[in-house]
């Protein structure tokens, strides 16, 4: 999934930033190595705008109506109760797919954005220790 590679990577950039930056005096290219980490939250956060536009905002609606056509149906053994078998259509179950993976982008793309802002105000203080 494109949404844990951007987590990855930038989160990979501020290690090999830290690891070139260990035993100096300043911490200064971790410290910048926060801006990408910054970037990847916020563009994982308007994941939904990007994909949807104007319309994303706010995440895709989800009005919880499943679409699909009823197949059959049967009477339970256990409790007794008619039971009615729906086939869902491809379609609905992708663009729900879609929401999950906007909603689990919008929680990732937050926290990337608070760490990346921590690194970048306080990455340098990492000398001092």
């Amino acid at each position: 999934m494109r949404v844990f590679i951007y987590a990855i990577l930038s989160i990979s950039i501020s290690v090999v930033s830290l690891f070139v930056d260990w035993g100096s005096d300043s911490y200064t290219w971790f410290q910048r190595s926060g801006a990408f980490v910054v970037l990847a939250g916020a563009i994982l956060s308007y994941r939904s705008i990007f994909r949807m536009g104007v319309s994303g905002v706010g995440g895709a609606p989800h009005n919880g109506i499943s679409i699909g056509k009823v197949v059959g149906s049967f009477e339970d053994p256990e409790n007794g109760r008619n039971m009615i078998e729906v086939e869902r259509f491809q379609e609905d179950i992708a663009y729900e797919r879609q929401i999950l993976i906007d909603q689990i982008a919008g929680y990732l793309g937050a926290l990337l954005a608070i760490v990346g802002t921590v690194i970048c105000g306080y990455g340098d203080l990492l000398a001092k220790i």
